[in-house]
């Protein structure tokens, strides 16, 4: 990631609608004086987690069965068929069992708190109660709740020992309520255990049966009271459904509960009657990307999208995956701020309460880069030009600063052209003398007292550098069948592959993956076009068969250890590029239905090192 910052006279823009701006509702701008922390937040901790991480499935969904036969998940991942009333009941009991062994004898709320901080993130939104029902507080509503937990019995909590340990760090505390809850007899009806039930809709037509609809919603609504008067969130998060007139939960009704417990409290329903910000549909980055068909725009519209940092998509601990690489995490969150938005982005905790080695190892790769740049994203407003090809622009009124932001990993979407002119050259063509209020003084880098050459002409503004490292990103492209891809796959968002660090020549790639038959992928690299050294994969992950790759790494000469780590991007749709991670114990390779879509990696001269994330500019007047 590039982030450049011009310092400049005022920027101050509108977050919100002014005091003269006429609202006559509850909620939104200007009636919710929250979102004024919230706007500034940009980046949001979801944390999905209970019972379930124990089985290491998707939490609640194995709970569906919509009809029979169905096919449902169990334990690490197991598939199982349900023919009958009684075996769904057994399957529904099993889930419902895990509460009974829940016991995370290794969570340190404080230790999640303070590298949540580190990591950049401003608050937290925690899964109270998903729409397997389980109430993850001490709850007087139902006793399917921690309290009934060996952990709940040993005197300890998840929610109740989160919020004050995320407070006292300076995070905003948000609570997670799914109003579809499967568990609960008045959604799925008669019987909650044998109902056949669809996602996020009751099995039955609540204006049908408005009393036993009501039941469910004064359950719903008891639910808003107890945490409000418990812990008075700073946020309320309510997932799918509350669309009137089908499923109208009527959260309204509790809407003053909430504000009079935290006047600061943001408030977003899913598809109800209210909402002080608009919330996209799950892992939907690349929708931000053009927005009215132009990358100079930015939504009107205050947003947040929410996503996860597993590779698998998993929102609950998967134990099979590794993690998003932290230059996409950087890049999404980038994008998402300079459009006028947020990024809520989940960090599964494992079943010992723990989050992964793998998501630790993300969260401090955040650390440091926000120790430099934090001040590009934090408290920032949106501005145009909004994005320049692979680069995006913020602006703080506080600093006075205008921050030009360049990714050195493209976000979840396909980038207009690129800023870069080569590895040592970024170009921004919106910067002109003629458009500066003051003529530019310096240009430095911050941390550093190096001195940063650069050029201003009435073309734009132009400054070199040294990549960290002389680590070079290496981009290739497969299709599926006999078609070859090579040297660019441009309609798959991606980039011309032959890009290369200096002294390296990517000499070819060869392979064929696709939904029949896959074959090991060979790489060839070397340093004086003759020298050919092959690198390969044979890692199997547990369950997969056919193999594309995951990474390899050679040392060319035991006394030059030349480093070559390689990932694989898979995808079953080409739109969503998720990183294969480097721990290999967890990666996800090559399996049926899947396509190679691309290959990120970074070949580095002399001794291996990871790339830098950021290099950060400030431009003074």
């Amino acid at each position: 990631v590039v982030a450049v910052v011009l310092v400049v006279g005022s920027l101050e823009q509108p977050t919100m609608a002014s005091k003269d701006t006429f609202n006559p509702f509850l909620y939104g701008p200007g009636a919710a004086q929250g979102l004024e922390w919230f706007q500034d937040a940009k980046l949001g901790m979801f944390m999905h987690w209970g019972p379930v991480s124990q089985w290491g499935t998707e939490i609640s969904f194995p709970l569906v069965c919509e009809k029979l036969p169905c096919t449902v998940e169990a334990m690490n991942k197991s598939k199982v068929v349900i023919n009958t009333t009684d075996q769904l009941k057994a399957h529904r009991l099993a889930y419902a069992n895990l509460a009974s062994t829940f016991n995370p004898t290794k969570f340190n709320a404080t230790d999640m708190a303070v590298k949540a901080k580190a990591a950049g993130f401003k608050y937290l939104m925690y899964t109270t109660v998903h729409c397997d029902g389980f109430l993850n507080w001490p709850s007087n509503l139902s006793d399917y709740n921690i309290a009934n937990t060996p952990w709940g019995k040993s005197g300890r909590g998840t929610f109740s020992e989160l919020v004050p340990a995320f407070r006292k760090q300076g995070l905003k505390v948000g609570a997670y309520i799914c109003p579809s809850l499967w568990n609960n007899d008045n959604y799925w009806q008669p019987d909650a255990l044998t109902a056949l039930g669809p996602v996020c809709r009751p099995n039955y037509d609540p204006s049908a049966m408005p009393e036993q609809w009501n039941k469910f919603t004064t359950f719903l609504h008891g639910i808003v009271t107890e945490l409000s008067t418990l812990y008075q969130p700073d946020a309320f998060w309510f997932d799918c459904s509350n669309s009137p007139p089908s499923t109208d939960t009527h959260l309204e009704a509790v809407l003053k509960t909430m504000r009079d417990a935290n006047p600061n409290v943001v408030i977003n329903t899913r598809g109800g009657s209210f909402s002080d910000y608009y919330e996209t549909s799950d892992q939907q980055e690349a929708l931000i990307n053009d927005i009215m068909s132009s990358p100079h725009q930015s939504a009107g519209e205050y947003f947040e999208i929410p996503s996860v940092l597993q590779a698998s998509h998993q929102w609950a601990y998967d134990p099979f995956s590794a993690q998003k690489p932290v230059g996409l995490v950087i890049a999404n969150l980038i994008m998402l701020t300079a459009k006028r938005g947020n990024y809520l982005m989940n960090v599964a905790p494992q079943p010992d309460g723990q989050w992964p080695d793998s998501a630790v190892q993300v969260l401090e790769q955040m650390a440091d880069w926000m120790k430099d740049n934090s001040e590009a994203i934090f408290g920032t407003h949106a501005i145009w030009p909004y994005q320049m090809g692979n680069a995006f622009v913020t602006s703080n009124p506080a600093t006075k600063a205008l921050y030009i932001l360049n990714p050195s990993t493209s976000p979840t979407a396909k980038m207009q052209n690129s800023v870069q002119l080569d590895e040592n050259v970024l170009f921004f063509e919106y910067f002109r003398p003629s458009l500066f209020a003051s003529p530019l003084q310096s240009v430095t880098k911050l941390g550093s007292s190096d001195k940063v050459d650069y050029t201003l002409n009435d073309t734009g503004l132009y400054i070199s550098y040294t990549a960290p490292s002389q680590t070079a990103l290496l981009r290739s492209y497969f299709s599926s069948g006999n078609e070859d891809m090579a040297p660019c796959a441009d309609r798959f968002g991606g980039i011309c592959s032959g890009y290369t660090a200096a002294g390296y020549v990517l000499q070819g790639d060869e392979g064929l993956c696709n939904e029949n038959s896959a074959t090991k992928i060979t790489l060839y690299f070397n340093t004086n076009a003759t020298d050919n050294v092959m690198l390969n994969s044979t890692f199997v992950p547990p369950g997969y068969s056919n193999v594309g790759g995951d990474e390899c790494g050679v040392d060319m000469e035991a006394t030059t250890p030349d480093h070559v780590p390689l990932e694989l991007w898979y995808s079953k749709e080409r739109r969503d590029y998720w990183n294969i991670a480097s721990d290999k114990s967890r990666s996800y390779a090559k399996a049926n239905g899947y396509e190679l879509i691309g290959r990120l990696g970074y070949v580095t001269q002399g001794t291996p090192s990871t790339p830098s994330p950021a290099d950060v500019f400030k431009l003074s007047f």
